[in-house]
């Protein structure tokens, strides 16, 4: 059995990367592939290294409409033609067996959904984040959604599968059948909106132990920029996991998880914005940590069972958001990116 696969790489302002990204999918040792790239309006020579690619007749490029990283993907499931779809990140790459070892994983259990592992690259840094499930598979509606979707959602201080949509293989039958697609672009995290839609909808889903996906944290990748709207942005994402949640009918372990989630991401938040503290000020980030600290939505969390989920360092923040020590708050996460700084020389 060999079915076509589509590979959808969203293309933007990466020219520094595309080249390591193409390469990783060119070569992979599972040949039967659409490689479909999708420029979403690039201001650097990304439109231009694309169109080298075409002499490899598997490569297609489309143009997108500017609408970030969910409308590229959104234009590349237009047009696919495969039987799965993998996608891949052009400021990342991939192991050259990775589509190959999810393929015959999925195979090999008569499943339409694989999820694998991945490995964290930053700078020559590599950690390894295995699924700490593999070689589980799931089959009924509701085993996939609490053992798979509701895992999803954040970690509940035992265990969590990495949301991300990278390191899997989708059924394009249960997408097109469906209609599904990704959000706009206002949401925070699109990939954990496009799971709330497919893993209600899909068969059978197998975990893999294969971590070919390398994740790459860039100097300029989006995630560690700091934006002055991004704590309404995580509201609002929590907001509508929540209503998705409730729709699904899970009970209050999946609401700790979102509480989680909601919590976690004002924590990475509040360290980027620090790091960042000499171009945004001190006063702005001292008003910012205020203003999230006094937040309702924040003090409705349910922080007796929050503190629990995290660990080690990460539980100092949380600590101090509860009992809302601002000036505590700052100074730590200020003194945490002194530390980085000088670990880093």
């Amino acid at each position: 059995m060999n079915d076509l696969i589509s590979v959808i790489i969203p293309v933007y302002n990466v020219e520094l990367y595309l080249d390591r990204c193409m390469k990783s999918i060119l070569n992979q040792t599972y040949k039967n592939l659409e490689i479909i790239l999708v420029d979403d309006k690039s201001d650097d020579r990304s439109n231009e290294l694309c169109k080298d690619y075409l002499v490899d007749n598997r490569v297609v490029i489309e143009h997108g409409m500017g609408e970030g990283l969910s409308g590229a993907r959104n234009t590349g499931l237009d047009i696919a033609h495969g039987k799965y779809v993998v996608f891949v990140d052009s400021d990342d790459y991939a192991e050259l067996t990775m589509i190959e070892h999810l393929y015959n994983c999925l195979i090999d259990n008569k499943a339409d959904t694989v999820i694998g592992g991945f490995r964290r690259k930053i700078g020559k840094k590599i950690e390894i984040r295995e699924n700490p499930f593999k070689g589980d598979v799931y089959e009924e509606h509701d085993e996939i959604l609490n053992k798979v979707l509701k895992k999803m959602l954040a970690s509940n201080g035992v265990d969590h599968i990495e949301m991300s949509v990278w390191k899997c293989l989708f059924s394009m039958d249960v997408i097109q059948k469906n209609n599904i697609r990704f959000p706009d672009k206002k949401y925070l995290c699109e990939d954990i909106i496009f799971d709330f839609a497919y893993f209600a909808l899909c068969n059978r889903v197998v975990m893999s132990g294969d971590t070919g996906y390398i994740y790459c944290l860039n100097g300029g990748s989006l995630s560690q920029m700091y934006q002055a709207n991004k704590f309404e942005r995580i509201r609002f994402q929590t907001d509508e996991m929540r209503r998705l949640a409730s729709l699904i009918g899970f009970d209050e372990e999946a609401i700790l998880r979102i509480d989680n989630f909601y919590i976690g991401n004002i924590i990475h938040h509040l360290k980027t914005m620090i790091s960042c503290a000499s171009k945004v000020g001190k006063d702005k980030c001292i008003k910012e940590i205020e203003r999230i600290c006094t937040d309702c939505s924040v003090k409705n969390v349910n922080w007796n069972r929050i503190v629990h989920c995290f660990k080690g360092k990460d539980k100092i923040p949380v600590c101090l958001i509860k009992n809302n020590r601002q000036l505590l708050l700052y100074c730590y996460l200020r003194l945490l990116t002194m530390i980085r700084s000088v670990i880093r020389r």
